[in-house]
């Protein structure tokens, strides 16, 4: 049963709604988004501050109802809040918090680290059964650690593990050509389809290796500047990925395709904006899987606050996804506060190795 907040869980919620605020406005102007650039390390497009005005946007509860507290999951609170927008979906937003001993700095490197991003996922999300990255975006010097460990340390390990993080791309060769990527991927994907049987649209989890194999055997160019129109252009902070989530055995399974953003802020804190991506090239190269529905993720993303009371941070998870299909909505919001435990199996992760 839902329940007022108290005084802690107030505070918790006016600090972020704050913070969110002041974000959602500055990414909506030019030159603070310079600014956040210059603190991520790599120029951000008006794409990029579309996709973080909507996550804070969400955080600070600007349209709609506000957050209201709900029974806690796994050690974090949680909160549900429905959006004014019931034309994009009725689907309930969820937030999720909780504190951890991690820094922000160990939450980017957490996120940053694409050859990781299975074994991750099925740590924070119990439903997750699989995935892949469908494109590289993320660059040596987005996995530096500032003091504390980090440094030349974790410029070594990223060294040790490059070719296993990137395949076939070399310090200082850059990223792959944009056109010959987009053309190869979209041939790549082509020809998968066209061996469907019966031109259905599904496709095995297997199948998506013709691609993969694409992106490693991209010959190696100059870096170009990013082309907002092009959704597998590689910039720093960036990936696309896919993943597969198992549902109730009575109800067939969601397949996702998102796209990410990790980054530092200016304030110090570290975001994970995300939202489902959807055109031909995608399309493409990943249709959705044999057996499986293609849901939506309308806005999802972490936010880490430095805590200087604790040295750790705050940590903040919020979501809304339409699973589309037939499930009535009020049986997706139902179930939907239980995605919010992801941000205690956040901190579970992270602070394992401090226990």
């Amino acid at each position: 049963m839902a329940h007022a907040r108290d005084d802690d869980a107030a505070d918790a919620l006016d600090a972020l709604a704050d913070a969110a605020r002041t974000i959602a406005r500055d990414v909506k102007s030019a030159d603070a988004l310079v600014a956040y650039g210059d603190a991520h390390g790599s120029a951000l497009t008006t794409s990029d501050g579309n996709l973080l005005g909507k996550l804070f946007d969400a955080f600070a509860a600007s349209d709609g109802d506000g957050w209201r507290e709900t029974r806690g999951r796994g050690g974090a609170r949680v909160f549900l809040r429905a959006s004014a927008d019931a034309s994009t979906s009725r689907a309930h937003q969820v937030l999720g918090t909780c504190e951890t001993r991690a820094t922000a700095d160990e939450v980017f490197a957490f996120f940053s680290d694409a050859s990781a991003f299975d074994a991750r996922f099925r740590a924070l999300d119990e439903m997750f059964k699989g995935g892949d990255v469908l494109s590289y975006r993320l660059y040596d010097d987005m996995l530096r650690s500032e003091g504390g460990g980090g440094g030349e340390g974790m410029e070594g390990r990223a060294r040790a593990t490059r070719a296993r993080r990137f395949p076939g791309f070399g310090r200082g060769d850059g990223p792959p050509k944009f056109g010959e990527l987009f053309d190869r991927l979209e041939r790549s994907g082509r020809g998968g389809r066209e061996s469907a049987d019966g031109g259905d649209r599904t496709v095995r989890m297997s199948s998506r290796k013709p691609a993969m194999e694409t992106l490693e055997t991209v010959p190696r160019t100059r870096a170009e500047a990013p082309d907002a129109n092009n959704p597998l252009g590689c910039r720093p902070g960036h990936a696309i990925l896919r993943g597969a989530f198992r549902l109730p055995s009575i109800i067939r399974d969601r397949d996702f395709v998102w796209e990410q953003l990790t980054m530092k802020l200016p304030n110090g804190a570290v975001v994970v904006a995300a939202q489902s991506v959807e055109n031909g090239v995608i399309n493409a190269v990943a249709p959705p899987l044999e057996g499986h529905v293609r849901g939506k993720i309308i806005v999802s993303g972490y936010y880490a606050a430095p805590n200087p009371a604790t040295g750790g941070s705050t940590l903040y998870y919020v979501v809304q996804a339409d699973p589309k299909g037939h499930l009535p909505m009020w049986v997706v919001n139902a179930v939907a506060p239980n995605q919010a435990e992801n941000v205690a199996r956040l901190r579970n992760v992270l602070d394992a190795p401090k226990k």
